[in-house]
């Protein structure tokens, strides 16, 4: 990453409030590259994450007067790109020839848990975020969604009873689903293919 971007980013957001089109081209440059990847990893499609990326900085120049420069680029950025991938998902369910198309690219792998732990710096975020756990909760956590092991035989191991094991991953859910939302739109994915999973 371009270190001297991000100490310019503040007075080139002026500039771009001010329609200066070289601020622009900057930023954009700066930050298409991630953009574009997360795009194509949420969408499993060239020419529909080309055409988030597109429409995200579109919304950048169109809305650059109400840009807070005081405030991180990066999240306002990653907030349009999380609304612009639940539009696109929207669209898709609308849209039978879509939806065939996405299908057929398995792009419904999007909601799989486990093909999103695929990737390793996303695997260690989220044990990052269990980790955090209370240190009962982590183990039932543990044992049941990384394990998969039955109430039963957590129960056996950690000799708890099944409403308490219950109480431990609902609280455990509601943690990670908290930390993940908070995290870059990337990760929603991640939240919604956990809750998906219960």
């Amino acid at each position: 990453m371009n270190r001297n971007i991000i100490d310019q980013e503040g007075a080139l957001l002026i500039k771009l409030q001010q329609g200066d089109v070289r601020a622009f081209e900057k930023l954009y440059n700066h930050y298409k590259q991630p953009l574009a990847i997360n795009f194509l990893r949420l969408l499993r499609n060239d020419d529909l994450a080309q055409d988030a990326l597109q429409d995200l900085f579109v919304r950048v120049w169109n809305n650059r007067s109400t840009i807070d420069p005081s405030l991180p680029f990066k999240s306002y950025l990653y907030k349009i790109a999380q609304n612009l991938v639940i539009d696109c998902y929207r669209k898709i369910a609308r849209d039978k020839r879509l939806m065939e198309e996405f299908t057929r690219q398995s792009v419904g792998l999007f909601f799989n848990l486990e093909s999103k732990l695929e990737n390793k710096e996303t695997r260690e975020l989220l044990q990052d975020v269990i980790d955090r756990l209370p240190a009962q909760q982590r183990r039932t956590y543990t044992l049941h969604k990384v394990e998969g092991k039955s109430y039963q035989e957590i129960a056996h191991i950690m000799g708890i009873s099944r409403s308490t094991i219950n109480k431990h991953i609902y609280f455990a859910n509601k943690f990670i689903k908290q930390e993940l939302n908070a995290s870059p739109w990337i990760f929603q994915g991640i939240s919604l293919a956990i809750l998906l999973n219960l």
